[in-house]
């Protein structure tokens, strides 16, 4: 396991943090985890406003929750030139079915519904998660609300010194490891603003993982079990630094939900929990430019240890 180089308060931070989520997380009253951001399901086309419907509207939806695009909108090649906008390498398009009307229906074919025979070609479209887009291009459908910046966060978000680029995404966020980019929807757009910050605290502990910073594998970003174990070191280290913040008091109840969620697929391991907050400790301190230059040596954070009996509560045992 790793130890941490770090001071008496640190330590005792962190080891309040681990413990407090811990009891959280054994509460059978805990709400389900809540989504922070404004979103839309509708598909919805990038250039007409205008939602998709029927059978491509299925195509879609699906499209999107199987490559977990955050972006209801979409656009057809065309559309995107006209747009100034592209197609990042190596993307591929979802197909759709577009109607043409041939003809007239002749008068004894006819009824109420039909007003001409149709036929179906074949068009591809690309989410906005694929595209290369200007800013200004966006479309403007949130509802905004001011935006009051906490200071303790903006210095925390500024510290981290070899940070990825932080891109604008329309809904929600995430983190690239191929291209090592976040993203994450407008400031704005997050009910309160301090789940902003943990949202964002947890993507920054994610590009942690990248071969230049930490090492974690990086299978952890495909293999289901791998993965819950990399959304449980994100949303610890993010409750860590939201702990540095201030603002933890808001978020918790939220990220021990969504740490109830993804522990749930590790019942063979009874200390994944633990494991998970000391990777997550290493990479808030690496975040905060503390201790970045940890090494393997202990199974504990400062004096913290959890004993098999409180994990059993969980279920991971």
């Amino acid at each position: 396991m790793v130890h941490l180089h770090q001071t008496k308060d640190i330590q005792k931070q962190y080891k309040k943090i681990t413990a407090r989520m811990i009891d959280l997380i054994t509460k059978s009253n805990l709400l389900p985890w809540k989504q922070s951001w404004l979103d839309m399901d509708q598909p919805l086309n990038w250039a007409t406003l205008r939602p998709y419907r029927s059978i491509n509207a299925m195509m879609l939806t699906f499209t999107r929750r199987v490559k977990n695009y955050s972006t209801p909108f979409w656009v057809g090649y065309k559309q995107l030139q006209k747009l100034r906008g592209r197609v990042e390498k190596g993307e591929k398009g979802t197909p759709i079915l577009i109607p043409q009307v041939y003809g007239p229906i002749p008068k004894k074919f006819q009824h109420e519904e039909t007003t001409g025979i149709y036929n179906f070609i074949v068009r591809h479209v690309f989410n906005l998660d694929q595209c290369a887009i200007p800013e200004r291009y966006h479309p403007k459908l949130l509802v905004k609300e001011n935006f009051n910046p906490i200071e303790k966060a903006e210095a925390i978000i500024a510290g981290y010194k070899d940070s990825p680029q932080i891109h604008l995404s329309l809904f929600g966020a995430l983190y690239n490891p191929g291209s090592d980019i976040i993203r994450i929807q407008a400031k704005d757009g997050f009910r309160p603003v301090e789940e902003y910050y943990g949202t964002l605290f947890h993507e920054m502990v994610h590009s942690t993982a990248h071969p230049t910073r930490l090492k974690r594998s990086m299978k952890s970003f495909v293999h289901r079990e791998s993965y819950s174990r990399e959304e449980l070191i994100a949303e610890f280290g993010a409750c860590f630094l939201a702990g540095e913040a201030h603002i933890l008091p808001v978020v918790q109840k939220n990220s021990a939900s969504y740490l109830q969620n993804w522990v749930k697929y590790l019942r063979n391991h009874e200390d994944e929990l633990l494991k998970a907050a000391i990777q997550g400790a290493r990479a808030s301190n690496y975040i905060l430019g503390k201790g970045r230059r940890g090494r393997k040596k202990s199974h504990e954070i400062g004096d913290l240890t959890i004993s098999s009996g409180s994990l059993s509560k969980i279920g991971v045992m």
